[in-house]
């Protein structure tokens, strides 16, 4: 199999594995296993179980901030209060599709796979940081009389609660995408309008 190839099997297999069994929980014995390589193959590829949940970690990020960046397609040079709750509705229905589509992404994200100390941790912080000032940005853009620190603060809302309702939504059968985003919307909706142009 080419190294390309069995890299992203044993991203997509640590992926699942931690988030299974969480970060502490895991190990690269598991995943060599499963990948059916040794593991001396995933410390040469990875350096150590650090260094692997860094690369599940990324791929995940990046999978999410790839449907973000698509949602923001809404937006208009000049965006008008119309054109931001538009982007409002698409960022929340790129998250929660991210959320649907990408499960154990999620959980090695924001859920019972993410490190919760150590290097590995901070850097977790640290790259959500980075998702969150691209969002803070993303607000100011469409609402653009709000200062950016409220834009800020708003931004770190939106991670939370968007991590708290995914939460309850992975355990319910009976809410829609369009309905769990339609939530998302009319919850920071009105916050933010205030800011936005008028049309």
């Amino acid at each position: 199999m080419p190294r390309e190839l069995r890299e992203r099997q044993i991203l997509e297999i640590g992926e699942r594995i931690f988030a299974r069994d969480g970060y502490q929980g895991a190990s690269l014995e598991q995943v060599a296993q499963e990948a059916g390589v040794t593991r001396q193959y995933l410390n040469k590829l990875f350096g150590d179980k650090e260094g692997l949940y860094l690369a599940c970690h990324a791929r995940a990020r990046e999978q999410l901030n790839t449907l973000l960046a698509q949602g923001a397609t809404v937006l208009p040079e000049e965006p008008r209060r119309a054109d931001a709750r538009r982007l409002l509705r698409a960022t929340a229905t790129a998250y929660f599709t991210f959320v649907r589509d990408h499960g154990a992404g999620w959980d090695v994200l924001f859920g019972g796979g993410a490190a919760v100390a150590g290097p590995a941790a901070e850097e977790v912080v640290r790259l959500r940081f980075e998702t969150v000032r691209v969002l803070s940005l993303l607000i100011v853009h469409a609402a653009p009389k709000i200062a950016p620190a409220a834009a800020e603060s708003y931004a770190h809302a939106m991670s939370g609660a968007g991590t708290q309702m995914a939460v309850w939504w992975r355990q319910t059968e009976d809410c829609p995408l369009e309905e769990i985003a339609d939530r998302f919307v009319t919850l920071f909706w009105e916050g933010l309008a205030p800011y936005a142009t008028e049309d």
